[in-house]
């Protein structure tokens, strides 16, 4: 996430995460996992991550956990460096897009978050600059190959880098 944007970001996820039906949360396949995430919740927190929103579940069942949105999470964090399988979700910031694909680059897993979606439309977004990119991005769609043509197309027409 741009620097700039970051806290109109959190903001905003914070909000989405408190409007979100307290069923729509479920809980942790098994009990080892559960303990995983809680260590990376709090190695995280111990290396100055701040909770920005937190949704708890109720309910008496062993393996539920509530849904945690971090702010500032440093780049030696467990959970920036190791695969999370639960309810956390990491906000990191970036100056220029370089220092966040190298970030991103960094751990032996390259870890991202995905976005899964029906819209067949370029995605576009600001880098660290503020000028605006095209994400280039894989439908995978193996009956409709041409379709991971689009956003290079598109950009090529526009005039718009492709990131």
């Amino acid at each position: 996430m741009p620097d700039r944007l970051r806290d109109a970001f959190t903001d905003k996820l914070r909000r989405a995460l408190e409007s979100v039906p307290e069923d729509s949360f479920g809980a942790m396949n098994v009990q080892f996992q559960k303990k995983i995430v809680l260590e990376q919740l709090a190695d995280a927190r111990s290396r100055g991550a701040k909770v920005a929103a937190e949704r708890a579940r109720g309910g008496a069942n062993p393996f539920l956990m509530p849904a945690v949105l971090l702010a500032d999470v440093p780049d030696d964090a467990l959970l920036l460096r190791e695969e999370t399988f639960g309810p956390l979700m990491a906000i990191r910031g970036y100056r220029h897009l370089e220092e966040a694909v190298h970030a991103a680059n960094s751990g032996g897993y390259g870890l991202t978050n995905s976005i899964w979606t029906r819209d067949y439309g370029p995605w576009f977004v600001f880098d660290g600059s503020g000028d605006q990119v095209i994400l280039d991005h894989y439908y995978n769609r193996p009956a409709r190959p041409d379709d991971n043509l689009i956003p290079r197309v598109l950009a090529q027409l526009w005039g718009i880098p492709v990131v």
